[in-house]
């Protein structure tokens, strides 16, 4: 049922293509292919209109946001992958990294555990016409 949930999803003509992940995970874009897409980008910035001068400074947002759309798998089932939660423009990985830098060694994630939203939470249910009751 979520498998084909998902199949909706990313048939949906109102989805631009550039959004449909061609790739589950980082390990699957080869240099070849992230190069093949900063030339698609090259045409795209041309075809707008936009002075090379500044492609500089819109290229690599732009190949950020390739290879987050393309690694869509990484995010949801690895630690690395996913986006820190104090800071969601960087990854896990990403943090650890300026942490390794900041405090001069190495950092390993020895255990952890992933929560859900709201998961272990029980909703209390009320019963007004009940507690009305119980006060009469």
């Amino acid at each position: 049922e979520k498998e084909n949930e998902e199949r909706r999803r990313l048939k949906d003509p109102n989805k631009p293509e550039h959004k449909i992940p061609q790739f589950a995970s980082r390990k699957q874009l080869s240099d070849a292919i992230l190069k093949e897409a900063e030339e698609k980008i090259k045409e795209e910035l041309k075809a707008q209109g936009k002075p090379e001068k500044i492609w500089d400074n819109i290229i690599p947002g732009k190949m950020n946001s390739f290879i987050a759309d393309n690694s869509q798998l990484d995010s949801k089932l690895t630690l690395m992958g996913q986006f820190y939660v104090m800071d969601d423009k960087k990854t896990v990985e990403q943090v650890i990294a300026e942490k390794e830098k900041e405090f001069g060694g190495k950092i390993n994630i020895v255990e952890f555990i992933c929560f859900e939203v709201g998961e272990g939470l029980e909703k209390k249910t009320e019963d007004f016409a009940a507690e009305v009751a119980a006060q009469l």
